[in-house]
């Protein structure tokens, strides 16, 4: 019976145990959209030098893409930053670089459904 308390007492603070390499196979399955899942970091990097991974706050990000306060603003709450944002409270994150990605997704379908209609 102690040493059952015992198994119980080291696992007591343990919610999963995995080893780096699983976590980090895990995060990035579930921080990159389904297009860019075998892409690795510095393939991704090389696409968008010179502009930041992440940024803090609407503004800065209106800031870095170009656009307005209220286009991004806009497209938060349409959902369509959901996966390159992090929010806890009033602090908001973007991940800019899953933000381009997203709008480039966003704009091809875009371009396809305004063909439709033409024809």
């Amino acid at each position: 019976m102690k040493k059952n308390y015992q198994d119980l007492e080291q696992l007591s603070d343990k919610v999963v145990v995995l080893s780096g390499s699983d976590l980090s196979e895990i995060l990035q399955s579930q921080s990159r959209p389904d297009e860019l899942a075998g892409v690795s970091d510095k393939q991704v990097s090389r696409e968008y030098p010179g502009i930041p991974q992440f940024v803090t706050g609407l503004k800065s990000l209106a800031s870095t893409l170009n656009v307005s306060v209220s286009t991004i603003g806009r497209w938060k709450r349409k959902g369509l930053l959901d996966r390159a944002t992090f929010q806890d409270g009033k602090t908001v994150i973007f991940n800019v670089h899953e933000v381009l990605d997203i709008l480039r997704v966003s704009n091809h379908s875009n371009f396809k459904s305004y063909d439709r209609r033409k024809n």
